[in-house]
C-alpha cells in the first residue's frame, strides 16, 4: 500500500509498471478448466415473510433456471463462473431482476428475494422486471437500496459510508470524515442499524457525537449483503433521529462449505471465513486490523492510529417458522504518539492517547406464526467506552475525558397482513441506559485571546431508560395509489419529555412508468449525553424538532434506467446551541430550514454498464436565537454534483470511476484589523460567523478491477488513481503566529493505490 505524497516522476514510474502488470499477468495466470459453481437462495413474501414455493428463477440470456420448493429454497446448480442477472417470477408477484451477480469457484453464491404482491388483475398483466425495489414500509420517498457489489467498486477509501456520501442530497465534511451531512442536518442525526441493532458510533476514531477526523467505518464492504438508505420522511418504526436512517444488512453465511477470504486495502488487513455449523445453522466470522499505523510510520511521524473491528453472524432456522439470527461487533481504536494542532495550540505538538471500545451484540427471533404475518424480536446491547488524554510535553493530561455510555434494551415488531390491500404494523423498543463521563481542562488561552480556566467535570454514573412505541397502517385503496399512515410514541426518562410523531406518506403510480410521491412527518430528538453532562443547567435541553416535507417523482426511462427528482424543506427548531464558542452551557434555542431539489439518474448494470448522475441544489440556514442573525450552516453546499460509473470488460475486468463536484463550505475567518500583541503573544478576534466559504471542491478517482480465476480459488487485484487532477481541495487555513501569513491546507495529492483479495 502507497500512501505518502510522491513526485510527478515516481507516481509515473509506479502507473507504468502496475499497469503493465494487470495487462501481462492476465494471460500468464488463466484459469485453468471450464469452473462450475452454483447460485441459490430463499425468495419469501415482502411482507408476511412466508416462503414462495412454485416461484421461477432463471439466469438472463441463458437456459439455466429453477423453480423454488416448498420452503422457498431453490438452487441453480453446475453453472459456469461468471457474472449473471437473475430474475425472480411469479403469477401474481411483481417480477423483480437482480444484476451483476457474481458466481466464483467453489462457493456457493447466494441471491434471497422478498416477492411485493402486484396490485395490478391479471387481466391487465404485463410481464416485466423491475430493478428498482421499493419498500413503503421503510417510507415512500427519499429511500433507496444499495448492493454489495456497488458499495465494493466504489474508486476510494473502501468505506461504506463514503459510497453513502455520494447520494444526492448529501454532503461531506471532507475527504477525512465519513460522516453524513443529510439535507441540512448534523453528523449526530443519522440512525445507524446493524442487522437491526443501533449503532451509535459507527465510524473509527468517532465520538458519540458523530464528529472525527480521519475516520472510517468499523464495517469493510466485504461483509455487506445490502444497505437501505432513507434520507427524510422515514417511517415511523424509527426515531430519535432528525435527519436520516442507515440499514445495514451483512452476507448470509455459506450453508455448504468453509469458504474464505483474505484481503488487504487501504480499509487495512483482514479474513473472511463462513461455512456450516450445525444442522440447519451457519456461521459467519470476520476480522480486521488497519494499517494507519504503519504508513504513518512509513511517513516518519510519531502518530501511531491503529483499529481492529471483528464482526460476526450466526443463522440457526430449527423450522420454517422460525429463524434466530445472532449478531455481533467489537470494535477497539488506540493512538498514541504526537500530532501537531496548530490552529488551536500555536503550533505546538500535543501529545495523544485514545482508546475506543465498542461492543454490539443481539439476536433477531423471526417468528411466523400466521401465514398472513410475523413477529420480529430483538434484544441486543451496546457498549462504548472512550478515553482520551492529550497535552504539551510536560502536561501531557491537560486536556482530556472519560466517557462510558452503554444501552441493554428489546425491541419488538408484530407485522399482519389484514387483506391483500390492507397491511398493519405495531412495535416498540425499551433500553435501559447507563451514562458515566469526566472531563478535564487545564488552562488555556484560544488564538482570540479569550482565556479557558481550568476545569473538571463528573457526571454520573447515571441509569435512566428510553420507551417507544409506533402503530403504522399501509393500505392501497386503488391499485395506482399507496398509503401510509402512522404514528410514534418516544419518551425519555432523564428529561421527562415524550414526543408525539405523526407521518404520511402517499405514492400515486400515474403510468406504469412513472410515480408521484409525497410525505410529512414530524420528527424528534432527545438531547444527547455528551452535551447533557458539561453542565447541570443542560438537564434542562429541550428535544430538538424537525419537519419533513418531500415531493418527487420517479420514471423509468427504461427497465433499468430512472430518473428521480425530488424536492424538499425541512424546518428545524430547538436546537441545541453553545451559549459561546467556550461554554460548556447550551440553550434550546437554535433554529433554521433546509430546502434543495435532487435530480439522480441511475443505471443498473443489467449489461455492462453502471451509472449513478446527481445533482443537488440546496441551501440551510441556521439561528442561534430568535433575535440573532441568519447565517449558513457549516455543511451549506448549494451545488453538488456526483458521477459515478462501472464498465465491464468481460466477466473479470471492470473500469470505475468517481468524480464529485461540490460548493466550498462556510467557515469563520479572522478578523485581521483586531490583530494584536500581548506578552509576546499574538492574538485576532473573530470575524463574522461562517462569513467566508472554501473554495470548491472537485475530485476525480479512477479504478480498475481485474479476478483470476482458478478450480479452487480466486485473485482480485485492482488499482486506484485518486485525484486524478491533481486538484488542490482546501479544507482550512492556517494563520502564521503573528497572523501575517494565511496558509491552505489541502488534501491528498494524486496518489495511486493497490489492493488485492484471494478467495478460497
Amino acid at each position: 500500500m502507497i500512501l505518502y505524497e510522491m513526485k510527478k516522476k515516481d507516481i509515473v514510474f509506479v502507473l507504468q509498471h502496475l499497469i503493465l502488470f494487470f495487462i501481462f499477468a492476465s494471460p500468464l495466470i488463466a484459469q485453468e478448466n471450464i469452473v462450475r459453481s452454483r447460485i441459490s437462495g430463499r425468495v419469501i413474501d415482502i411482507t408476511t415473510k412466508q416462503p414462495l414455493p412454485g416461484v421461477n428463477l432463471w439466469l438472463l440470456n441463458t437456459k439455466y433456471g429453477a423453480a423454488t420448493d416448498n420452503e422457498g429454497n431453490y438452487t441453480i446448480d453446475n453453472i459456469s463462473v461468471g457474472r449473471y442477472s437473475i430474475i425472480a417470477s411469479m403469477m401474481g408477484y411483481k417480477q423483480i431482476a437482480k444484476t451483476d451477480i457474481l458466481v466464483v469457484p467453489k462457493r456457493t453464491t447466494i441471491v434471497n428475494f422478498e416477492l411485493k404482491l402486484s396490485p395490478i388483475k391479471m387481466s391487465e398483466l404485463v410481464v416485466k422486471s423491475d430493478y428498482f425495489e421499493k419498500e413503503f414500509d421503510d417510507g415512500v420517498t427519499s429511500t433507496l437500496s444499495i448492493t454489495h457489489r456497488e458499495v465494493s467498486k466504489t474508486p476510494g477509501v473502501p468505506d461504506v459510508f463514503r459510497r453513502l456520501q455520494s447520494v444526492a442530497g448529501i454532503v461531506r465534511a471532507s475527504d477525512q470524515s465519513p460522516s453524513l451531512i443529510v439535507r441540512g442536518g448534523s453528523p449526530d442525526e443519522n440512525l445507524t442499524l446493524l442487522e437491526n441493532i443501533e449503532i451509535y458510533s459507527p465510524f473509527h476514531f468517532a465520538s458519540l457525537g458523530g464528529g472525527m477526523e480521519n475516520g472510517m467505518s468499523i464495517i469493510e464492504p466485504k461483509l455487506i449483503e445490502n444497505i437501505k438508505l432513507s434520507t427524510g420522511g422515514f417511517s415511523v418504526k424509527y426515531g430519535d433521529r432528525l435527519s436520516s436512517v442507515t440499514q445495514i444488512s451483512l452476507r448470509e453465511p455459506e450453508k455448504s462449505r468453509i469458504t474464505g477470504d483474505a484481503y488487504i486495502n487501504m480499509g487495512g488487513a483482514g479474513v473472511f471465513f463462513t461455512g456450516p455449523l450445525i444442522s440447519k445453522a451457519s456461521w459467519m466470522l470476520s476480522g480486521r486490523r488497519g494499517i494507519w499505523d504503519l504508513m504513518t510510520k512509513m511517513r516518519g511521524e510519531d502518530y501511531s492510529p491503529r483499529t481492529i473491528d471483528i464482526h460476526s453472524k450466526v443463522i440457526y432456522e430449527p423450522s420454517i417458522n422460525h429463524k434466530f439470527t445472532f449478531s455481533g461487533v467489537f470494535v477497539q481504536d488506540e493512538v498514541t504518539g504526537t500530532k501537531e494542532e496548530e490552529q488551536e495550540y500555536f503550533g505546538i505538538e500535543k501529545n495523544l492517547r485514545i482508546v475506543k471500545n465498542i461492543t454490539a451484540m443481539g439476536i433477531n427471533w423471526r417468528w411466523l406464526y400466521y401465514k398472513y404475518g410475523f413477529l420480529l424480536i430483538t434484544p441486543y446491547f451496546n457498549l462504548n467506552d472512550w478515553g482520551q488524554k492529550a497535552g504539551p510535553d510536560g502536561d501531557e493530561d491537560k486536556f482530556g475525558h472519560e466517557t462510558r455510555e452503554n444501552y441493554y434494551g428489546t425491541k419488538a415488531e408484530l407485522t399482519y397482513q389484514l387483506s391483500k390491500k390492507h397491511e398493519l404494523v405495531i412495535g416498540g423498543d425499551f433500553k435501559r441506559i447507563e451514562a458515566d463521563y469526566t472531563k478535564w481542562n487545564g488552562l488555556d488561552t484560544l488564538r482570540t485571546g479569550i482565556i479557558i480556566p481550568p476545569y473538571k467535570v463528573e457526571f454520573g454514573p447515571q441509569n435512566t431508560f428510553k420507551a417507544s412505541s409506533f402503530i403504522q397502517y399501509s393500505v392501497i385503496p386503488y391499485s395506482w395509489v399507496h398509503l401510509n399512515l402512522g404514528l410514534r410514541h418516544d419518551y425519555f426518562d432523564f428529561t421527562k419529555e415524550n414526543i408525539i410523531s405523526p407521518r404520511l406518506g402517499v405514492s400515486f403510480d400515474i403510468s406504469n412508468k412513472a410515480r408521484i410521491n409525497m410525505a410529512y412527518g414530524l420528527f424528534g430528538q432527545f438531547p444527547q449525553f455528551y452535551k447533557i453532562f458539561l453542565s447541570p443547567v443542560n438537564f434542562n435541553l429541550k428535544t430538538s424538532k424537525s419537519t419533513h416535507n418531500i415531493l418527487g417523482i420517479e420514471y423509468n426511462l427504461k427497465a433499468d434506467l430512472q430518473l428521480k427528482i425530488e424536492g424538499f424543506y425541512k424546518d428545524l427548531k430547538d436546537l441545541p446551541v453553545a451559549k459561546t464558542d467556550t461554554s460548556k452551557i447550551y440553550e434550546s434555542t437554535g433554529q433554521g430550514y433546509a430546502k434543495g431539489i435532487e435530480l439522480t439518474l441511475t443505471k443498473k448494470m443489467s449489461s455492462d454498464l453502471y451509472l449513478l448522475m446527481n445533482y443537488t441544489y440546496s441551501y440551510s440556514r441556521r439561528k442561534d436565537g430568535v433575535i440573532l442573525r441568519e447565517y449558513d450552516f457549516n455543511y451549506d453546499s448549494p451545488h453538488i454534483l456526483n458521477v459515478m460509473a462501472t464498465y465491464k470488460l468481460g466477466d473479470w475486468w471492470e473500469f470505475g470511476l468517481i468524480y464529485r463536484y461540490a460548493s466550498g463550505l462556510p467557515y469563520t475567518p479572522y478578523d485581521l484589523s483586531t490583530v494584536r500583541q500581548v506578552n509576546e503573544t499574538w492574538y485576532c478576534d473573530e470575524g463574522a460567523k461562517n462569513s467566508e466559504r472554501l473554495p470548491n471542491y472537485q475530485r476525480l478517482d479512477l479504478r480498475v478491477d481485474h479476478r483470476f480465476i482458478f478450480n479452487t480459488w480466486n485473485l482480485s487485484l485492482y488499482l486506484e488513481i485518486w485525484n486524478l487532477t491533481n486538484h488542490d481541495n482546501i479544507t482550512r487555513y492556517e494563520y502564521s503566529a503573528d497572523f501575517g501569513t494565511k496558509s491552505p491546507v489541502t488534501l491528498f495529492a494524486v496518489m495511486p493505490m493497490i489492493g488485492l483479495a484471494v478467495e478460497f
